[in-house]
């Protein structure tokens, strides 16, 4: 078993050392999945998912709440109802659904929400609402970083929960393994190994989000015809340049995509913070494997030792029982050849 994870262990430190510019993630899945067809360890069938599989229910979760997000500026329905949802902070979430309502309420939702607009603004009172909307739309952005925070750290140690418990998975199989090995070994021993004490490595995680959500406003000039008494009696139109801010409202659609775009960037600090709790993990488990296979050595050790030590004892014993008796049959052959032995008169 240490093998897989020395070189787990050697190849994570190598990308986090940027020695390496491979997929940490996707090199632990690999090793993973060839260790499941090796005895024992092909019994754990599915149980060591979470020790790759935790990018993938990241990215889910975070997908799942940007599109609730979406979903309500498009529809009109503030509805943000989520597993993750429910254990961020109450208030922030009351923060992002206020914000929210007041896009809506700007006219960023249904046709403009789902498709975008190019908009010119030429009155002050148009002026003023796409400059409302674009604050709106940054504010959306500064929510989104808060509510999203928690809801990654939530995720995170939820999945880091699951990942010690496929170690913990792991750890076992790998103990029945011993013991059963052991006990084929010595099997007068009865060797018996106790339940895991493998302790899970506690980790302080942090994760730090940029989304945005503004758009570019940009100056344009527009023609406006005026007239007075003499251009009218001449019946000649004069036009004036004025000035609008123009700007190109994205969809909801392309706001999605670019939060996606800013999810992936904030993603290797995200693997460089789990993983190094995973190697973290790994090194206790092998320091625990470590000790419990010298314990069953010491233990075996002692009890030959032991026993080497019995039958000197029982050797001991037994030769000063049988010592005289072998003395006393020496005389007795010595005594039967002297009465064999035929005499003088006899002769």
């Amino acid at each position: 078993m240490r093998k897989p994870f020395e070189n787990i262990d050697a190849k994570i430190k190598q990308v986090i050392a940027k020695q390496l510019k491979d997929d940490p993630v996707l090199y632990l899945e690999n090793t993973l999945k060839e260790l499941q067809n090796v005895k024992p360890y092909n019994e754990l069938g599915e149980k060591l998912y979470p020790l790759y599989g935790w990018r993938r229910e990241l990215g889910k979760g975070i997908q799942q709440v940007l599109e609730l997000v979406a979903e309500a500026l498009e529809s009109g329905n503030i509805f943000l109802e989520n597993s993750h949802l429910k254990k961020v902070n109450d208030s922030n979430i009351e923060l992002l659904k206020k914000n929210l309502k007041r896009l809506i309420d700007l006219g960023y939702t249904a046709s403009v929400a789902r498709n975008g607009e190019t908009r010119e603004a030429r009155t002050d009172e148009e002026k003023n609402k796409l400059k409302q909307l674009n604050e709106e739309l940054n504010e959306l952005s500064i929510h989104l970083n808060i509510v999203m925070k928690d809801v990654l750290e939530q995720i995170s140690r939820q999945e880091i929960d699951r990942m010690y418990q496929a170690v913990v998975e792991l750890f076992n199989c790998h103990l029945f393994h011993l013991e059963k090995g052991a006990n084929n070994i010595a099997p007068n021993m009865v060797i018996k190994l106790p339940e895991s004490q493998l302790n899970q490595v506690r980790s302080e995680l942090s994760f730090n989000l940029s989304f945005e959500s503004g758009f570019i406003v940009t100056e344009g000039t527009w023609e406006e015809e005026t007239r007075s008494f003499w251009h009218w009696f001449w019946i000649v139109p004069k036009f004036e340049t004025r000035f609008s801010e123009n700007a190109k409202i994205p969809s909801v659609e392309r706001l999605l995509g670019n939060w996606n775009i800013q999810v992936k960037l904030a993603e290797p600090n995200i693997v460089k913070q789990i993983t190094s709790w995973l190697l973290e993990q790994i090194d206790c488990l092998k320091k625990n494997v470590d000790k419990i296979q010298n314990d069953i050595i010491d233990r075996y050790q002692a009890r030959l030792d032991k026993a080497n030590q019995e039958i000197d004892l029982d050797y001991e014993k037994q030769k000063n029982v049988w010592r005289p008796m072998q003395q006393k049959a020496q005389e007795l052959v010595k005594e039967f050849f002297i009465l064999a032995k035929p005499s003088k008169k006899e002769l």
